[in-house]
């Protein structure tokens, strides 16, 4: 939880985000989230999973 809370950022991976309690956690930061899914059209970066992991310059 401590992490999630100081992470500058949470990438949220292939969910529907339906299930409580995680579908709590990425709200839980106070850094950026950035959700990687077909299914989720607002705030999120849209695409297949392998593919844009690749596309991340960390």
């Amino acid at each position: 939880m401590e992490a999630i809370k100081a992470a500058e950022l949470v990438l949220v991976i292939g969910t529907s985000l339906e299930v409580f309690p995680v579908n709590q956690l990425p709200m839980m930061t106070k850094g950026k989230t950035a959700y990687i899914n077909l299914d989720i059209a607002h705030h999120a970066v849209e695409g297949k999973v392998k593919e844009v992991l690749q596309q991340l310059s960390l």
